[in-house]
């Protein structure tokens, strides 16, 4: 039988309910998180872990990230009392320190410093594993701190400029939804071969046909030469305009990429191709409605499914 992601949902939950961990009472206390990820979707995941964990009364969160992961978490808005901080930062005394890395190669023992409390998992990669959601598998540590649950209402923020600029690039910068078909953002590359998948010009050009939909492409700047044939693209780096983009989008297909991660922060309906890895786990956090996802295996192909599923989602 399938495991499903309500069924990993839910045990998860249960698991993190019946553990036995000492409670250590955060209220005052000064926490560092080491989360050294470079990718866009693995810190939109942490965002929810971290407003879990303000919750609970901490007096200051450092998290200890690459440059361009406190760029990111800059545009959720986690408040004043989350502090972000390079590798090659001097990072100031704390009084817990937890390891979030999850994965062998990184040693985050001598980032954590000499704080007098450290928790954390240890060097054990488990990114490939399916059960339970990552953000939800990044908690884990902070148990005994009382977090049991991610907190996923999370506001990440464009800003007003950026705003202004995504709607005249849909073409309308009155920001209506009338006036043209559905906009449609399609994210159809990412950081690793083995997750893209090659039929997107097929699926937007059936979008086009049955709903005059208006399709933008979104990926990184390394990506601009791929994607000028698929039609308007944007491949800037941009943080702000990325997330104005998702924001005003009627329909987001992707593969499994940061900005998918995104959509779904959003609540923006969303169609997802996983090539490599367990939707389970790097999908939505909890099952909706507005989400449509598939694991795609070897030799099949997907393209009725996206356009069905893509159509579906444009009727709602």
């Amino acid at each position: 039988m399938r495991v499903g992601l309500g069924d990993i949902v839910r045990k998860t939950r249960e698991e993190m309910r019946v553990v036995e961990v000492e409670k250590i009472d955060p209220t005052g206390k000064r926490v560092l998180l080491v989360y050294v990820f470079t990718g866009l979707g693995d810190l939109i995941l942490l965002a929810p872990v971290i407003k879990a964990l303000l919750a609970r009364g901490v007096a200051r969160i450092g998290v200890v990230a690459p440059e361009s992961g406190a760029r990111i978490l800059a545009r959720a808005n986690l408040g004043s009392r989350v502090v972000r901080y390079t590798p090659d930062d001097a990072i100031p005394e704390h009084d817990i320190a937890v390891d979030l890395t999850q994965r062998a190669g990184v040693d985050a023992q001598a980032l954590m410093g000499d704080a007098p409390v450290k928790l954390g998992f240890g060097a054990t990669d488990v990114r490939l594993f399916a059960d339970r959601h990552w953000s939800r598998a990044t908690a884990v540590p902070l148990l005994p701190l009382g977090v049991t649950e991610p907190d996923y209402a999370v506001t990440w923020r464009g800003t007003p400029a950026a705003e202004t600029w995504a709607r005249a690039r849909w073409g309308r910068e009155d920001g209506g939804r009338g006036g043209g078909g559905p906009r449609v953002l399609v994210v159809p590359g990412g950081r690793s071969k083995e997750k893209q998948w090659a039929g997107w010009r097929t699926v937007i050009e059936a979008l086009q046909s049955r709903h005059a939909a208006r399709a933008i492409m979104l990926g990184a700047p390394w990506e601009a030469d791929a994607m000028r044939g698929l039609g308007d693209a944007y491949t800037g780096r941009d943080l702000a305009k990325l997330v104005a983009l998702v924001k005003s989008a009627d329909l987001v297909l992707a593969s499994d990429t940061g900005p998918m991660h995104l959509a779904f922060a959003l609540g923006i309906p969303t169609v997802a191709l996983f090539l490599r890895m367990a939707p389970e786990s790097w999908g939505p956090p909890f099952p909706d409605a507005r989400f449509a996802i598939t694991r795609v295996s070897e030799g099949s192909d997907p393209t009725d499914w996206v356009i069905a599923s893509a159509s579906r989602l444009i009727a709602r």
